[in-house]
């Protein structure tokens, strides 16, 4: 006695999983985007701590300065101009860096 088996698919099957094996591919790479995204977030919040810490510093030395000028009109001086300069340094930076607010769509 033989035996013989057929097995006979339908192309519409074949396309079905060429579509799901790409779809998966799809996939796969938004999901390596968003992990570069999600990096590329916290270097920015790294970043941005760092500056903020050293903020902070150049504030609290600020404070010393006056402190340690006392009622000294010259050293009182020479701690208000380096204020004032540090001052238009941090706003022209802050201002280089922040981005344009864009207008709301009409």
């Amino acid at each position: 006695m033989d035996l013989h088996v057929y097995l006979h698919t339908d192309p519409a099957d074949s396309r079905k999983l060429d579509q799901i094996i790409q779809l998966l591919k799809v996939q796969q790479k938004e999901i390596l985007t968003m992990a570069a995204s999600v990096d590329d977030v916290i270097a920015a919040v790294q970043k941005e701590t760092t500056v903020e810490q050293s903020v902070i510093t150049l504030l609290n030395q600020f404070a010393s300065q006056v402190q340690a000028a006392g009622t000294d009109p010259i050293k009182l001086q020479q701690a208000l101009d380096l204020i004032t300069s540090n001052t238009a340094a941090l706003s022209a930076a802050v201002t280089a860096n922040t981005p344009a607010a864009t207008p709301p769509a009409a």
